[in-house]
């Protein structure tokens, strides 16, 4: 299983953590829990850290070493934050190289900041999580690719966007479940509060728990799909 994140123009992404987590038949919080983004969530982080990227390590405005692209990026910092960011400046693929196998069970954590400029018909965030016999098939996971190698999709696709269609304060997200080529389900959520152009600077959170896929922003459960992949 390989992790693949294909983002857009102008989102910029700080701190990639993965984890092996528990397996586990119920989720909630513990009193005192420190694995929590808030009392509401029941986002259990993992027990193992598996890979970690700050890009701490890599020079300002190179494109950072434990990643591939077939488009363009670059470590920079922004303004109110002193931790350095990836910004993503042209659409197109990303591929984080820094672990190529991960267990049933993991939870991934990032933080995602967007331009206040950034409109609906800029692209939107994607992240897959997918089995790939090549990791040179990263780019079939992109939007608009469904007619471009979808016989080799295998895995979850999460979109996510900060605008909805016509303008609208809200945004956007959905998903895809493929299974060998196959679109076995899929769903669409408009109106995303947590993540919006009044509210550009959020934590993703996603879940793997065998099967099982839940998706957090900010703490807020946006998807849980008991049979993802």
């Amino acid at each position: 299983m390989i992790l693949k994140t294909f983002i857009g123009v102008l989102f910029l992404l700080l701190t990639l953590q993965i984890s092996q987590a528990q397996n586990v038949t119920k989720a909630g919080n513990d009193e005192g829990s420190d694995r929590t983004i808030n009392t509401n969530s029941d986002f259990q982080q993992g027990t193992k850290l598996l890979a970690l990227d700050d890009f701490s390590s890599d020079p300002m405005n190179d494109f950072p070493l434990h990643w591939n692209t077939n488009s363009s990026g670059k470590v920079v910092t922004i303004s109110g934050s002193d931790k350095k960011w990836m910004e993503l400046t042209t659409k197109g693929s990303f591929l984080f190289e820094k672990i190529n196998k991960l267990p049933d069970n993991f939870t991934v954590e990032f933080e995602l900041f967007v331009t206040p400029n950034y409109t609906f018909y800029d692209a939107p965030l994607v992240v897959a999580l997918a089995n790939m016999k090549n990791q040179k098939d990263f780019s079939i996971w992109e939007q608009y690719r469904e007619n471009r190698g979808k016989e080799k999709r295998d895995g979850f696709r999460l979109e996510l966007h900060p605008q909805g269609a016509g303008g609208k304060k809200l945004g956007y997200s959905n998903y895809e479940v493929w299974e060998n080529g196959s679109k076995a389900s899929d769903n669409k959520m408009e109106g995303l509060k947590p993540f919006n152009l009044s509210n550009p600077s959020v934590k993703v959170q996603i879940w793997k728990q065998n099967q099982r896929v839940r998706v957090y922003i900010n703490g807020d459960k946006i998807w849980d799909v008991p049979g993802a992949f």
